[in-house]
């Protein structure tokens, strides 16, 4: 193969590399947006399925939102 096509594979398969790099950031990024939206949906009581954690009775946010006091008062 001559050294111009060495490169150019190389530069290529850089280029795809990071473009995967890219497409996984971006999905990391959509989930984690989607998770914050998630909490604040629980956190309003407005997540049409409802928390999703462990019910704490008497509260409509689950065991991670309620506020530290109510969690901790929660039995292990």
């Amino acid at each position: 193969m001559p050294p111009d096509d060495v490169v150019q594979a190389e530069l290529a398969a850089e280029a795809t590399a990071a473009a995967e790099r890219e497409a996984a950031v971006r999905e990391a990024q959509c989930i984690a947006a989607r998770a914050d939206e998630l909490q604040a949906l629980c956190e309003l009581g407005a997540d049409p399925i409802g928390c999703r954690g462990i019910h704490v009775p008497g509260h409509t946010a689950c065991l991670a939102h309620v506020a530290d006091a109510d969690r901790d008062a929660y039995p292990d």
